[in-house]
């Protein structure tokens, strides 16, 4: 994401923690973010573990587009729509929409 130092020691946002650091409405908005802007989704990887989203479905989203970065696939909406059913990709395309219209 932007403003990330790729020279900082790697340190997991969450890690060393025994359980999610962030409240729900920033973990939603930064699932967000990377759905809509799927370039992120390689700078969050070292940085953000799948444990950080308590939610199983954010996590499981986040996992997916982990999965398509290491796979050589593009991580976004339209490479996850082979895993999902048609509710669940029409939530991630509302999803990384209020990524798009989210300022920050």
């Amino acid at each position: 994401m932007p403003g990330t130092d790729a020279t900082a020691p790697n340190r997991g946002l969450c890690s060393g923690c025994s359980g999610p650091s962030r409240s729900d409405a920033a973990r939603h908005d930064a699932l967000a973010a990377l759905v809509s802007h799927p370039d992120w989704v390689e700078e969050a990887a070292p940085l953000v573990e799948p444990a950080c989203f308590s939610h199983p479905v954010a996590r499981g989203l986040y996992e997916a587009l982990l999965g398509l970065l290491r796979s050589g696939q593009r991580p976004d909406p339209e490479g996850l729509r082979p895993t999902l059913s048609p509710q669940a990709h029409s939530m991630v395309l509302r999803l990384g929409d209020m990524g798009q219209s989210n300022p920050e």
